[in-house]
């Protein structure tokens, strides 16, 4: 496609938006710019290492400082109830269960879901990939209601699991 049929086709598609907007009002309200996290999101074992060096449990090199970690449960602690006043001690040793039961493996995963929301991968309104499938099907907070709350602890499991593998 040439560049001034390419730029008369987005001033179209634009025209269209904007009809489309003005007939139906906004989607957003418009003191209130959509929020979208960085879309970074990282796996159950990258935050066991982190937590792992953050303690002294692992000399390996840490890609997030302990300080920055406590951030982040300072953030969920202001957040989220279901993590509240964990400390990095307690990560530690939630994240590094052995012979967990499924309950405590959809803990798990939750709690790496949540440390990803509060490092910037997600906000609250974006749409996330709930069932592996690679398409984002479901709020990240309705996702994360689902998994706190759900009695089915393979499945909150799961849910958790396919956000934190969102990554391209």
């Amino acid at each position: 496609m040439s560049k001034p049929a390419f730029f008369l086709a987005v001033l179209l598609f634009s025209a269209a938006l904007i009809a489309s907007v003005s007939a139906h009002g906004p989607t957003v309200p418009p003191t209130e710019p959509p929020t979208v996290g960085s879309g970074d999101f990282r796996t159950i074992g990258f935050w066991k290492h982190q937590f792992a060096v953050a303690t002294s449990n692992n000399n390996g090199k840490a890609q997030i400082s302990a300080s920055d970690l406590q951030g982040l449960l300072d953030e969920l602690d202001a957040n989220w109830t279901t993590f509240s006043g964990t400390t990095l001690g307690e990560g530690y040793d939630l994240l590094w269960l052995k012979k967990a039961s499924m309950e405590e493996r959809a803990r798990q995963q939750c709690f790496a879901t949540l440390l990803n929301w509060a490092n910037g991968a997600v906000a609250f309104g974006e749409l996330v990939d709930t069932d592996y499938d690679g398409f984002p099907d479901t709020t990240f907070s309705d996702a994360m209601a689902d998994a706190l709350t759900g009695s089915d602890y393979e499945n909150n499991k799961n849910i958790c699991d396919s956000i934190n593998n969102m990554n391209p």
